[in-house]
């Protein structure tokens, strides 16, 4: 069987996240699970036109393979090791994300 690889396609560019309130009307309906207490939290960014919750995302964590628990497990020198998080849309691709501080996040798309 032939090894899968994967592709990472990003501008390592940081983007700017932006809170609920800060989101088009129609994309705030998108986001309705959203608590009045949480409006003003950084958590939003577009991305290749599609707007995304960072927080409502799975975490990537380095350990080894046996670990269980909700977050991807990989090991240190697996391609997802330097991203925080990941929104699959299929099971051969979807979008990465990872922190560049409190308000700012690099956005990579990745394709098996």
């Amino acid at each position: 069987m032939a090894e899968s690889k994967i592709e990472i396609t990003t501008n390592r560019r940081p983007k700017q996240l932006v809170s609920w309130r800060d989101l088009p009307p129609k994309v705030q309906e998108d986001f309705d699970y959203i608590k009045l207490s949480q409006w003003e939290e950084l958590r939003f960014v577009q991305y290749r036109g599609e707007w995304y919750d960072v927080q409502d995302t799975q975490g990537i964590t380095i350990s080894a393979p046996s670990k269980l628990g909700w977050d991807m497990q990989v090991q240190a020198d697996h391609p997802f090791a330097v991203w925080n998080r990941i929104a699959s849309d299929s099971y051969f691709s979807g979008i990465l994300f990872r922190w560049k501080g409190d308000e700012k996040v690099i956005c990579g798309r990745f394709t098996c």
